[in-house]
């Protein structure tokens, strides 16, 4: 409960005081705080694959490692699963996340 609850107001606190008093930008904070919808957006719509004969079966590549795909399993249904390392802890991952947006914005 308390990393749902603890780390959102922590991120908000955070940016209001580097706007406040001019921090200067903690590169390790902000990819710490930065979530898996942020994460997504900043994926390329081209490194979706989407498999035509098995429904709700997508590979994500990765954008550090263009050799590695993750596997996003049941995208046609509201509990994908991917196996990259974040999801397998049971988070929603960015791979997760970037085919339920493109999933929105077209009928995958």
């Amino acid at each position: 409960m308390h990393t749902l609850t603890g780390s959102v107001p922590i991120y908000y606190w955070y940016r209001q005081i580097m706007k406040n008093v001019g921090f200067i930008k903690n590169c390790t904070i902000e990819e710490i705080v930065e979530n898996s919808f942020e994460k997504a957006l900043k994926k390329p719509d081209d490194n979706v694959i989407h498999d035509e004969e098995h429904v709700g079966f997508n590979k994500v590549q990765s954008m550090s490692s263009p050799n590695v795909y993750y596997k996003v399993y049941g995208s046609n249904t509201q509990w994908a699963c991917c196996t990259c390392k974040k999801a397998e802890m049971g988070d929603i991952c960015k791979h997760q996340m970037k085919i339920f947006l493109l999933k929105n914005n077209s009928s995958i």
